[in-house]
């Protein structure tokens, strides 16, 4: 795939990295795939959706700062326009969500 992101060289050099999700625009529509149960522990009372949010409001961040540099805009205001199309999205969905869950044992690794 020509068009593919770089791995980070840290992920590349820890044996024990995880890929966590990888999003594309295809035929005009967003595919996401996502690692779902690699924080769950609920036997020590772990619950993967707070971790989940933290990924997602980190990824945000560098948003915000990949805008900064690219095009000069405040951080502050690039997470509240996100922030504010989040929760449009969450309220009333532009798109039908579907797909199916795999194993990940068919997927190649890093």
């Amino acid at each position: 795939m020509s068009k593919a992101l770089p791995v980070p060289v840290e992920a590349q050099r820890d044996p024990k990295s995880v890929e966590m999700m990888r999003s594309w625009i295809a035929e005009g529509r967003l595919f996401t795939v996502i690692n779902v149960g690699h924080w769950e522990r609920p036997d020590a009372g772990i619950d993967e959706r707070d971790a989940w949010g933290i990924v997602m409001a980190d990824m945000v961040r560098h948003i915000a700062n990949a805008h900064e540099e690219e095009y000069g805009r405040d951080p502050r205001e690039t997470l509240i326009m996100i922030r504010e199309a989040f929760e449009r999205e969450i309220a009333n969905p532009t798109t039908e969500h579907s797909g199916e869950f795999g194993d990940g044992k068919d997927s190649p690794t890093l």
